[in-house]
């Protein structure tokens, strides 16, 4: 005969055990012992452990351990597992990419930066250029594609200086040229629709200035 009083004392401590919702002892011949607990109906799986006595060296079965559990907190715990680990995840996604849009932005971003400002400055023609372009950074060993960004839009800028002046110094020649010469000569310009003549071209068709 089973002690009830030490059965239910065994299975209230079974019903301690995590997801575990009830418990009970059935006897062999069918009969609820003890029982601890609720039994629930969905989200849950049973299982039922025999009990044996060994007694003279032979097992006695002396009824049936059934156990409930419930899947709705290994569920729970899943999808907190989930949220945690997608929230602490996304939070280290967050803070790289921020890092890695500080780094681009302090090595690269504000360079060209300076670049395009240094780039909208540049007027032909003009006496005063600006200054030689600097980057705001160690100077490095080997120049890398910044370097060499900076050292062809020197470049261009310089050849561009010369042709202008070439032009200059050779609509300057054609001038003296035509004044020696008395040549006439206009210009039209298409946008204004303006036409610029030199005096041989006024003085030969009686135009004012």
């Amino acid at each position: 005969q089973l002690n009830t009083n030490s059965l239910q004392l065994q299975l209230d401590g079974i019903l301690q055990v995590v997801d575990v919702v009830f418990v009970e002892v059935i006897d062999v011949d069918g009969t609820v012992a003890s029982t601890a607990g609720r039994r629930v109906v969905e989200d849950q799986q049973e299982r039922l452990f025999p009990l044996y006595y060994e007694l003279q060296g032979k097992r006695h079965e002396i009824g049936v351990l059934h156990v409930q559990i419930s899947l709705t907190g290994m569920y729970q715990r899943l999808i907190d597992r989930v949220l945690v680990l997608l929230i602490s995840q996304g939070f280290k996604t967050l803070v790289v990419s921020l890092f890695i849009l500080f780094l681009f932005q302090y090595l690269v971003t504000r360079h060209l930066l300076a670049v395009v400002q240094f780039a909208q400055r540049l007027e032909l023609g003009r006496t005063q250029t600006p200054a030689q372009l600097q980057l705001n950074r160690p100077v490095k060993k080997q120049p890398d594609e910044l370097d060499q960004l900076v050292n062809s839009l020197e470049l261009m800028r310089s050849h561009l200086n010369d042709s202008f002046q070439t032009v200059n110094t050779h609509k300057e020649l054609l001038a003296k040229a035509q004044s020696i010469a008395k040549l006439a000569s206009f210009e039209w310009d298409r946008e204004s629709g303006a036409i610029i003549s030199n005096d041989s071209m006024r003085y030969l068709f009686n135009m004012n200035s």
